[in-house]
């Protein structure tokens, strides 16, 4: 007999409407043999209207189906549901897969990988779907745990930046760094990897434009602290060699850097593989832009909509997830070239990264002169747009690579009104 019509009848003779609300219409079949549908739709439709459930005598006078005697708790029968449904879904999946690996159409291997994921995560599975003052009183003893066991946040590798962000980096983080075409936001990307990974933590890598050798290369430079103009795949000289040896031998048992090819067919759906199946603490991808939106005819859509989506659908993932992204985008073309400051307005493609980002990072050339023409080399100026504490103050980096080093600029230290009279004071005391 049905499971379905055994745990609607246990719900009837328990007199307890909450246990229909754990299910819904999706759960059920409808058939020659069950027609649980029709009665679960009828147990809605009463209790909505009378705010009680109906007799086992008025389903069967309404819907002609006779419910079965249910002598186990509902928590039995529920669960008899739910692997129904699991079973039937994954049946179905499997299908699909079988069909895409004999026509060798792989297109499809990421959205298969993550149906199967939303089956597995049905918070019925888990019992987590609801809590009472035991469950609350878990929460907190699981997030006291976590508190204990892992960093509270992840350095930008800008102390100015992190303590705008209240520390760094935390698991809801959506982080854009802007700049202009070669200003070096990618060099500045790698940066902020290196300082996440030298602290400890386990990071992924996706670049879009660059293959993985001159990536991975790239990367290596800033453990090993070489200029990335002496590393290229062609040549390696023996001191550059040497530093890269040492750092691979620390690296080797470690297992926290993962760098990954993306290019066209790149979606925030394998971004979403990627990061289940690495387990990053946080994701670093290079020109985020140039992906393409999941379950989308892209063929159709203009540059802006498809950045839109995308956008909309990393944000999911950050969610979903619990790990911070940090990407690189650009400015529009009317943020000027001559040192004209960036803006929200100023961001290139879309409206929806000004939105979404709980960080963005401005970058730009340092100009001297009148003319604001000459480029001042080994310095960028930085400017955080957006970020927890509203925006702040911009300030100067140091953009050398040899010796490598991007840290802060320590500002000047201005002589104040009142170390001037002083100053004056001591001059006419020594004249007199």
């Amino acid at each position: 007999m049905s499971d379905g019509l055994k745990y609607l009848r246990r719900v009837i003779d328990d007199g307890d409407r909450s246990k229909l609300f754990q299910t819904s219409e999706d759960d059920y079949i409808d058939g020659d043999v069950s027609n649980e549908v029709s009665v679960y739709n009828y147990m809605m439709a009463h209790a909505s209207e009378f705010s009680e459930l109906p007799s086992v005598a008025a389903v069967r006078q309404e819907t002609g189906v006779r419910l079965p005697d249910a002598p186990d708790v509902a928590e039995y029968y529920l669960g008899k549901i739910v692997d129904r449904k699991i079973f039937n879904a994954a049946r179905e999946i499997n299908r699909d897969f079988r069909d895409d690996m004999a026509s060798r159409d792989t297109s499809n291997i990421y959205a298969i990988g993550r149906r199967f994921m939303d089956i597995a995560n049905d918070p019925r599975i888990t019992d987590s779907s609801m809590h009472d003052h035991e469950g609350m009183a878990r929460t907190v003893d699981s997030a006291r745990d976590l508190m204990r066991q892992s960093a509270p946040s992840i350095s930008t590798g800008f102390p100015s930046i992190d303590a705008a962000m209240m520390g760094g980096l935390r698991s809801s983080d959506f982080v854009f760094l802007v700049a202009r075409t070669n200003v070096g936001k990618t060099q500045l990307l790698l940066n902020g990897a290196r300082s996440a990974y030298e602290a400890g933590n386990k990071i992924l890598i996706i670049s879009m434009e660059m293959v993985m050798d001159d990536m991975s290369l790239l990367f290596m430079s800033h453990l090993a602290r070489i200029n990335p103009k002496y590393v290229n795949p062609y040549t390696l000289g023996h001191y550059t060699s040497a530093r890269m040896d040492r750092v691979l031998e620390q690296m080797r048992d470690e297992d926290r850097v993962f760098i990954h090819k993306g290019g066209a067919s790149m979606t925030p759906n394998k971004v979403r593989w990627l990061i289940e199946s690495m387990r990053p603490d946080i994701v670093y991808v290079d020109s985020m832009y140039l992906m393409s939106p999941d379950g989308a005819n892209t063929s159709r859509m203009d540059r802006y909509s498809k950045i839109a989506m995308v956008t909309d659908q990393m944000l999911d993932i950050i969610v979903e997830c619990g790990v911070p992204i940090m990407n690189t985008s650009q400015l529009n073309r009317q943020a000027g070239k001559g040192g004209v400051d960036a803006s929200l307005e100023t961001l290139g493609f879309s409206d929806t990264i000004s939105t979404h980002a709980s960080l963005i990072i401005g970058m730009k050339m340092v100009y001297a002169g009148e003319g604001q023409t000459d480029v001042q080399h080994g310095v960028r100026t930085i400017e955080v747009m957006k970020s927890r504490k509203g925006q702040l103050a911009p300030f100067n980096i140091n953009f050398n690579f040899a010796p490598l080093d991007f840290s802060e600029v320590e500002p000047e230290e201005e002589e104040s009104d009142d170390r001037y009279e002083q100053h004056l004071i001591e001059e006419l005391l020594d004249d007199g």
